[in-house]
């Protein structure tokens, strides 16, 4: 009977961990026809640029960085990564010559998996460089071992400074809320791949993971 319990509880973190993973290869899917199709400021591009020569265009960022501060869960500090892999797309829509606004969904990989929506707002410095700002709810996800459980929804936060699109380093925070106790905040910094890259790199990221957790998942 424990046995039986505790596999049933594996299956249901399993399945937990496989909802970011599926969200994120749909939204690829949705995005993929939108990508690369801007034409005099027309329609949409894949590499972002200030209006009046883009309209709007698509985020696609692929990053690698790490966590700034330890948890104070024990459980927390001792088994979750410090480094992490995350993949961001959504559209973005230039409003004048210097603003963009948008929406971008992210997943977020390392010891934990999440779900998030988050606003963002972008001001472009020139033709090239643009300073990003993004906040909103984290909406799902999991601890991998099981061993404590985090809540939903939570709230996030960035800041990240692009060129080009092509590449750019982020910072920012991420509510952690663990049942049972206070909330606490990840600090976290990253570099990140844009623009044609960013977007092959993450879907083949997103497939391969999905494909993993799926042959490691309990039957």
């Amino acid at each position: 009977m424990r046995l039986h319990v505790k596999s049933h509880r594996a299956q249901r973190i399993g399945r937990k961990e496989s909802l970011p993973l599926a969200a994120g290869i749909v939204m690829c899917l949705l995005l993929a026809p939108h990508v690369g199709h801007c034409v005099s400021g027309e329609a949409m591009h894949w590499r972002g640029r200030p209006a009046p020569e883009c309209r709007g265009f698509v985020l696609t960022e692929f990053g690698i960085g790490a966590r700034l501060n330890d948890s104070s869960h024990p459980a927390r500090a001792a088994s979750v990564s410090t480094e992490y892999v995350v993949y961001d797309f959504g559209p973005m829509f230039n409003v004048n010559q210097r603003t963009a606004l948008g929406a971008t969904v992210s997943v977020k990989l390392t010891n934990e998996t999440y779900l998030a929506v988050l606003g963002r707002y972008r001001r472009w410095l020139d033709d090239n460089w643009a300073l990003d700002v993004s906040a909103g709810p984290l909406l799902a996800g999991d601890s991998n071992d099981g061993k404590y459980e985090l809540q939903y929804p939570s709230a996030a936060g960035r800041v990240g400074l692009r060129f080009g699109d092509w590449w750019g380093i982020t910072g920012g925070f991420e509510m952690a809320r663990i049942k049972g106790r206070d909330p606490e905040a990840d600090w976290f910094a990253d570099v990140r791949l844009g623009n044609f890259p960013g977007f092959a790199v993450g879907v083949l990221f997103l497939v391969l993971a999905a494909a993993y957790s799926t042959s490691v998942a309990p039957p």
